[in-house]
């Protein structure tokens, strides 16, 4: 199988989404849709590698986030923070597998990536696990971090 070159994936995606945010589609709209679609999902997809549930509570909860990453290989799961303040959640990520495309993002006038994978994630988990609707995701890139910001509207 042919692999892809992360650099190169980076650029792709990253100028689809931003040439998708130019036409008027707010990149935290796409990834509300996206989590959508990918919410029906999460639970079976979970189950697949892990062979586990989904945790409802706060330290299964976090424990499930972490196993994502590891298995997805998206960062560094021992580094991984997660924060629940009223009803913002904060994800750190740190060694984010799209820093390419954070990198490429700024470039043109992002913050960092045009719309964070990560965060479309946590929309679509917030939802399949009927926890709440994300209001706005914002994300901020520094180094080698990523600061997923999201704002969640219990059920």
């Amino acid at each position: 199988m042919v692999k892809f070159n992360p650099e190169y994936n980076a650029i792709i995606l990253g100028m689809l989404l931003s040439a998708a945010d130019k036409m008027g589609i707010n990149p935290v709209l796409l990834g509300r849709q996206t989590s959508r679609l990918l919410a029906p999902m999460l639970d079976s997809i979970f189950q697949k590698f892990t062979g586990k549930t989904l945790s409802m509570n706060g330290e299964g909860f976090l424990e499930d986030i972490k196993r994502i990453v590891k298995i997805g290989d998206i960062s560094d799961p021992e580094k991984l923070e997660l924060e629940i303040v009223d009803s913002c959640f904060t994800l750190k990520l740190f060694d984010c597998m799209y820093l390419d495309m954070a990198k490429y993002g700024k470039i043109i006038g992002y913050e960092s990536c045009p719309m964070c994978i990560a965060g479309v994630f946590m929309t679509g988990l917030f939802s399949s696990l009927n926890i709440g609707d994300v209001l706005n995701f914002k994300v901020e890139n520094k180094d080698n971090s990523c600061i997923v910001k999201l704002v969640v509207i219990e059920k």
